[in-house]
């Protein structure tokens, strides 16, 4: 089944921390490929909490986008959307760090993914 919330997200990885797996699957650079991939957190939080405001925000990829490219997130903080003082910015850094603290692996520096076949692997 599908996760749909946050709650559903955290509860599973619980789960699989408490089976002995790193409930970790979040890349931190580019593709082998050469392409930049949004994580599955920027997409959830992005939309969510900026839902009133993707059009404007979606300068590229258009209103149909699921998620804002690494360069209109970049615009966004250039032109002063995405700032310390926005409290919609401001709170999903908290849930970030929740995240990293309790599921991360200690000894993690960077991964790199390919997707072949519609399975993501790293390398």
């Amino acid at each position: 089944m599908p996760v749909r919330t946050w709650s559903e997200y955290t509860a599973a990885c619980e789960k699989l921390k408490a089976a002995g797996f790193t409930p970790w699957a979040w890349s931190f650079g580019p593709s082998t490929e050469g392409e930049h991939y949004i994580t599955w957190f920027s997409r959830l939080f992005g939309t969510n909490l900026y839902y009133d405001d993707f059009a404007k925000l979606a300068v590229i990829s258009g209103n149909d986008a699921l998620a804002l490219s690494p360069l209109e997130v970049a615009i966004a903080v250039k032109n002063g959307y995405f700032t310390p003082s926005d409290p919609r910015w401001m709170a999903w850094w908290p849930l970030l760090k929740d995240h990293v603290d309790k599921y991360m692996p200690r000894d993690v520096t960077s991964v790199a993914i390919t997707r072949q076949g519609g399975i993501v692997k790293t390398v």
